[in-house]
């Protein structure tokens, strides 16, 4: 990492006719256990040259980056470079637009701290700061409560931004599209107030990145048909929705992985079926990317297609199994790629400990983490589709693969998935009604019990602030859980 400490002022200017650069941009920030990691995008140079033309002579260029400033600020946002603590200098341009600078100088657990970032020229001009808050937080999980929704309807799929978790509802096969979506925010308070532009019945990709929240393809249900959907909208932190000018390669009604990667969220694989006698089942290849405009990317295919599972570490977006048919038969997949920031593939990573398709992943304190799937089917003594694995597959930053601890509960599907506080919390079902839950800390050898309500069957998890909600049927309602 190519930065420098700064303790003198930054306030100084040089004599003579100065031009700010623009504010850096798209400033994220991951809080975790004593530690706030942050990413952002440094500006461009400015020329005195019309906007989309090149400079042609070198006075031209009036004002050149030269390096770029973070300041913290506990429980307010700084006014000024001076108006708080000057933690970090980086003189390398864009050295953490996607692997984070991670700050842990005397981070205490639940303090609000604002972090504020300059942009700084060779003539140490400074420019506006991008500035976005969060609460570091340490705290084992907890429950507290159970909090039904206002809404006679169930939950299908679920995202994040901001402030808020946000869920899309189903009432039913034969009426199942609200035109909103319910919103939860961070006091616990449900809202109806996000329009759902592309209600759909279920199946949805669903993935966050560093600005939005994201619902893919699914299943358009109408004329008691349903048909798969190729729409892609997303959500910002002020719960404003806009729909991608254009949607998915190709329709799917039932999606695969999804994860967001810097500034794009990607999309792999799923199943193709409409219903109408046509065509059913097929499983898709299809790789999707959207970048912060919302502009779909055309990058090579995952080979494994179905359900794989997609995480992110730093540098790399992470594909790992997935499944495909072969004749008659479906067959899991060992098969691991990374695709890094210009969206190129790599596809020399360390296979999957045991092929499996349908599993489940996480993003985790710079780790890609891939819990259980179905493993493979590949002839009558193959195994079959209710066979589940145990393993747990955890890749790093440099694409090495380790094994982490085996899933505590054999034949188990991990639901619930989620970071809080410190931990990955997971509900592994085995059937309905029955479901365990588990922690696993930071260190990812150390798998706790937690404490639950009754034994219902738990389907989805997502975090608002220090709490954990984890959607729960028979009898419906929202587990509360918090990191204390």
């Amino acid at each position: 990492m190519n930065g420098r400490t700064n303790t003198t002022s930054v306030t100084e200017v040089v004599e003579g006719v100065q031009v700010a650069l623009e504010a850096p941009m798209n400033l994220v920030l991951t809080p975790l256990n004593a530690r706030v990691d942050l990413t952002w995008t440094d500006p461009v140079d400015k020329y005195a040259a019309p906007d989309g033309q090149t400079a042609t002579n070198p006075w031209d260029n009036v004002a050149t980056w030269d390096h770029t400033i973070v300041v913290r600020k506990a429980g307010s946002a700084p006014t000024s470079p001076d108006d708080g603590e000057l933690i970090y200098t980086e003189t390398t341009r864009n050295q953490h637009q996607y692997t984070a600078y991670s700050d842990t100088s005397n981070v205490i657990n639940n303090t609000v701290y604002y972090y504020a970032v300059y942009a700084v020229t060779s003539g140490n001009v400074i420019s506006e700061p991008v500035v976005n808050h969060c609460k570091p937080i340490e705290g084992t999980p907890v429950y507290i409560k159970d909090i039904t929704i206002s809404q006679d309807a169930s939950v299908s799929n679920h995202t994040a931004v901001g402030d808020y978790a946000i869920y899309k509802l189903n009432t039913g096969r034969e009426n199942s599209h609200y035109s909103n979506l319910l919103t939860i925010d961070k006091s616990l308070t449900q809202n109806m107030n996000v329009p759902d532009s592309l209600a759909r019945y279920d199946g949805s990709f669903t993935a966050k990145n560093q600005l939005y929240g994201f619902f893919a393809g699914g299943d358009d249900y109408h004329d008691k048909m349903h048909h798969p959907s190729d729409g892609v909208f997303a959500i910002n932190a002020s719960l404003t929705t806009t729909t991608a000018p254009v949607g998915l390669k190709r329709a799917r009604t039932s999606a695969g992985g999804a994860s967001g990667f810097g500034q794009y969220v990607i999309f792999v694989g799923g199943y193709y079926a409409d219903y109408t006698g046509a065509v059913g089942g097929d499983p898709v290849n299809d790789t999707d990317a959207f970048d912060q405009s919302l502009t779909r990317l055309e990058i090579v295919n995952h080979k494994p297609v179905g359900y794989p599972g997609v995480a992110s570490v730093n540098d790399y977006a992470i594909v790992a199994g997935g499944g495909n048919y072969a004749g008659s038969r479906f067959n899991a997949s060992t098969a691991v790629s990374a695709y890094d920031s210009s969206m190129t593939k790599n596809e020399s990573v360390a296979q999957l400990a045991k092929a499996r398709d349908d599993i489940d992943a996480i993003s985790f304190d710079n780790r890609a983490v891939f819990f259980g799937g179905k493993l493979s089917f590949s002839g009558p003594t193959g195994g079959t589709f209710s066979e589940r694995s145990q393993d747990v597959d955890v890749y790093d930053n440099s694409l090495t693969r380790t094994s982490g601890p085996q899933l505590p509960v054999a034949e188990s599907i991990p639901y619930a998935l989620m970071h809080l506080g410190s931990y990955i919390v997971m509900a592994l079902a085995s059937g309905m009604g029955e479901s365990d839950m588990y922690m696993y800390d930071y260190s990812l050898t150390n798998v706790l019990t937690l404490q639950n309500t009754e034994r219902r069957y738990r389907n989805d998890g997502e975090t608002v602030d220090k709490y954990g909600l984890i959607w729960g049927s028979y009898p419906d309602a929202f587990e509360v859980y918090e990191a204390q």
